[in-house]
């Protein structure tokens, strides 16, 4: 009888140790996940020499990282396509003003260059500028914008009647039109633009009927004015 008891204490003292020892081990894992670090593996040492059972934190915060890396990356995309949207069309406008103007920019200055060019019948036999080519080289001065500011000398098959033409006009520009800025002075190979004689007279009668009727003051009102 004695004996049974005894076996029955030693039985129930085996059985209650396991089940602190299990409940110290459970404890001791529990704070290791909980310890704010999911790096693993964890040290075995910490865990009652046992280790704890990796429950997946490590992957999960990794997950994780990767999936707000993903939202931020994605909503810096999607600022940059409200951005562009808000901007339209400009942008595209800007490209594609400079595509057209890459394709005429050289067109129109090569007709402001014939426009603007002088050959031996703006000049005298000494080479002096005529009435024609004083009117020429005023109107270049005077009412072309200042990036289109030049006169163009067609060249000759002589230079030294070049430089004299050349000259003539620089003295021009120099006493008349300094005040106008820079008028640049410039050789060419091309040749004047011509139009017919009809076309000539067609394009000054348009220009006389376009223009507004002259006015004339009152005789009578102006010398009441010039006696009072």
């Amino acid at each position: 009888m004695i004996k049974t008891i005894s076996t029955v204490v030693a039985a129930f003292a085996v059985v209650t140790f396991a089940g602190l020892s299990g409940n110290a081990s459970a404890q001791s894992c529990s704070s290791c996940n909980s310890a704010g670090s999911f790096s693993y593996p964890v040290d075995a040492g910490s865990c009652g020499g046992g280790g704890c059972l990796g429950k997946g934190h490590g992957r999960l915060s990794a997950n994780v990282q990767d999936f707000r890396a993903q939202l931020d990356h994605q909503a810096a995309l999607n600022e940059k396509i409200a951005a562009r949207n808000d901007a339209w069309p400009k942008p595209f406008a800007c490209q594609d003003r400079r595509d057209y103007y890459a394709v005429w920019r050289p067109m129109l200055a090569v007709g402001n260059e014939v426009q603007a060019v002088m050959d031996q019948s703006f000049f005298t036999e000494d080479n002096e500028l005529n009435r024609v080519g004083i009117d020429r080289v005023k109107g270049i001065a005077l009412n072309n914008p200042a990036s289109e500011r030049a006169v163009y000398l067609s060249r000759s098959s002589d230079q030294a009647t070049d430089q004299a033409r050349l000259t003539a006009i620089r003295h021009t520009i120099n006493t008349y039109y300094s005040h106008r800025g820079v008028v640049d002075v410039r050789l060419s190979d091309r040749v004047p633009a011509t139009i017919t004689a009809a076309s000539s007279q067609l394009v000054t009668q348009s220009y006389g009927e376009n223009k507004p009727p002259a006015t004339i003051a009152d005789v009578e009102s102006v010398t009441t004015a010039v006696t009072q």
